[in-house]
């Protein structure tokens, strides 16, 4: 089906994608100037003789992105299938006196879709998956949207840098989690400082978030819920969406390497008036690494509520005042060769439900697999098996995983927010690199099986967009960076 809708997709583009025919033609224009250069570079004839650097006008760096994705469900008419095809543009000014800035943003264009707003008639559900290529907070179709992205202003010395703006954030909770067409953004102010070669300290303050599949900046507040809000405790749905208040997202970190394969990090992070995680994350050996043969990994989280207000508050549909949550998540894995085996487990314990917006990252367990999450759950075990096989070509990849998620009660709103029942994840992903040496393309192609586990008395509401689906992404990617080298004052033009 995806195969089809392709075909179609392309015979269907024509007159609206104009514009991102000839954004992309200029990047592969720019692409094809980097490789020019690499190669110029590598070539001793070409290299003058006591060359002086040319004074640089910054960077554009860019992505070209297409994504196709479909869902099989139980409820065919659920079935859903989209494609979109985005050109994200950024430019970069020269670092002058430690200072430099940053201002870029994307252009999405559909190219065949279908309806994504339909509600199951039982159920009242909506699409799930393919919203995200577009306007999640919206379910309207656009066949063309542009997303405002970074814009920045960063100092940089020898042990400290600051930035304050638009960026991107890569933290345990925070992140770009790129999975749909352009990934998680945020705004405010950050700053890393390396206090000792082997430790480093980051703290910030977050204000806003643009999420994964939005297009427009959201203060914290109103960015959680936009994907899902569930039920509250009280099994009525959850209104706490926009209608509460913060002054947004408190962190620090510190990150201590004492030895090569040995990293540990402790964490801080605060919604303020809301809620407190604290973590705790600790490795030993790196089966990424070519030289790594084993590596053991272990998170400890703790969320706390701190907020004070009485039970009828919005923000008490997000969290009940007083609760706690204890979660802990390893990794046990080794490498033979290309070979890498992982054996992981997460646990979370009774006392309540982890709850972390899925609007701003992916989960930091060792147990994750794309297309579901844990949050919004408590008492639960979930262990989960992976492969991955990486020759040393670096042409291409393989991996597999599959996990067993034991959950609460499907009736138990307390510690089941989103009504999902036991259920088997499995993935299977295979990628390809044309060009091994700078990886600007890439083609990856994934699908996605998850059912029930056990013996279940399900209703349609716990099945769809949950369980008994089949789902299948492909991706292809094209990445270029280039510098605007001014040629000479006489010639007083930009390469590029």
């Amino acid at each position: 089906m995806i195969f089809r809708s392709v075909l179609v997709g392309l015979l269907y583009f024509r007159r609206n994608a104009l514009i991102t025919l000839l954004l992309a033609s200029a990047g592969l224009y720019l692409e094809a100037s980097v490789i020019k250069d690499l190669q110029q570079q590598t070539d001793p004839d070409t290299i003058p003789p006591k060359a002086k650097p040319l004074p640089s006008w910054g960077s554009v760096s860019g992505n070209l992105r297409y994504l196709a994705m479909a869902t099989a469900q139980h409820r065919q008419q659920m079935n859903a299938h989209a494609q979109a095809v985005a050109i994200a543009l950024q430019y970069k000014t020269p670092i002058f006196f430690g200072f430099d800035a940053g201002i870029g943003g994307a252009w999405i264009q559909s190219l065949l879709t279908s309806d994504l707003a339909f509600r199951d008639p039982l159920t009242g559900a909506r699409n799930r998956y393919e919203i995200g290529l577009f306007d999640q907070e919206h379910y309207i179709y656009k066949s063309r949207l542009f997303r405002p992205e970074h814009l920045y202003l960063r100092y940089t010395s020898r042990a400290f840098s600051a930035t304050a703006g638009r960026y991107a954030a890569n933290l345990p909770f925070i992140n770009e989690q790129d999975g749909r067409m352009r990934p998680t953004l945020v705004q405010g102010l950050s700053s890393q400082w390396r206090i000792h070669p082997k430790l480093k300290a980051d703290a910030g303050w977050l204000q806003s978030i643009l999420p994964r599949g939005g297009m427009q900046w959201l203060e914290t507040p109103a960015s959680v819920g936009v994907y899902a809000a569930g039920k509250s405790v009280d099994g009525q749905p959850a209104g706490y969406t926009g209608n509460f208040h913060s002054d947004g997202i408190v962190y620090g970190q510190l990150a201590w390497q004492p030895y090569t394969f040995g990293h540990f990090e402790v964490l801080s992070q605060t919604f303020t008036g809301v809620m407190h995680h604290a973590s705790f994350h600790g490795q030993y050996g790196n089966v990424q690494s070519d030289s790594g043969r084993f590596q053991f990994s272990m998170r400890l989280i703790r969320q706390d509520a701190i907020h004070q207000g009485q039970a009828s508050d919005a923000v008490s549909g997000f969290i009940n005042r007083g609760q706690m949550a204890l979660i802990g998540s390893g990794r046990i894995a080794g490498r033979w060769k290309q070979h890498i085996l992982m054996l992981n487990y997460t646990r979370i314990t009774g006392h309540g439900k982890f709850l972390m917006p899925r609007e701003w990252g992916r989960e930091p367990f060792y147990t994750f697999i794309p297309r579901e999450r844990l949050e919004g759950a408590g008492d639960v075990h979930a262990v989960s098996l992976g492969y991955e096989n990486s020759p040393k070509s670096e042409l291409w990849f393989f991996s597999f995983a599959v996990s067993g998620v034991n959950m609460p009660s499907v009736y138990n709103t307390r510690l089941n927010t989103y009504a999902l029942g036991n259920y088997v994840h499995m993935k299977w992903e295979g990628g390809f690199y044309p060009d091994k040496q700078v990886h600007t393309q890439e083609i990856r192609f994934m699908v996605i099986h998850k059912r029930p586990l056990g013996h279940q008395a399900l209703q349609p509401q716990h099945i769809l967009n949950k369980v008994k689906l089949w789902h299948f992404t492909l991706t292809l990617n094209y990445y270029f960076d280039r510098q605007l080298i001014a040629k000479s004052k006489k010639q007083n033009r930009i390469d590029l």
